[in-house]
């Protein structure tokens, strides 16, 4: 199959409005802050993945300390997504396509409960600190 870049500019450009988009909203402001979070503003309890924007915005200062407090996940996002754009670029460099075959294989069954119960414990800890 011939390598397509269509695909590869689109998931590039994805990831950085994303993650431009969850920085912004996360920006302090003179007003009260609100959240961004559909299910907190439902429910009034913060699902698993609140503080990831703090995360980031933490991280991006330096202070990773914070960063893991306010969300263990906005670090393993931030890794993963610095891992995938750099594969990218290279794989639009070399024009050659690994980076989705790679991301498509099945996984361990094992891997997939591991994250599942991580994402379950951080979600009570979300909760436990009363984001």
């Amino acid at each position: 199959m011939p390598f397509n870049p269509q695909k590869y500019y689109i998931f590039l450009v994805s990831i950085f409005i994303g993650t431009g988009l969850i920085i912004w909203s996360e920006l302090p402001t003179k007003e009260n802050h609100i959240t961004t979070c559909i299910f907190k503003n439902v429910t009034g309890y913060p699902c698993e993945f609140c503080g990831t924007g703090r995360a980031l915005i933490f991280l991006r200062y330096g202070k990773v300390y914070h960063s893991i407090m306010s969300n263990p996940l906005g670090i393993m996002m931030s890794v993963f997504l610095s891992i995938s754009i750099v594969w990218v670029v290279v794989d639009l460099i070399r024009k050659k396509e690994t980076y989705f075959p790679a991301i498509n294989r099945k996984v361990s069954p094992m891997f997939i409960v591991v994250i599942i119960l991580f994402v379950i414990v951080n979600w009570i800890w979300n909760i436990y600190k009363d984001i």
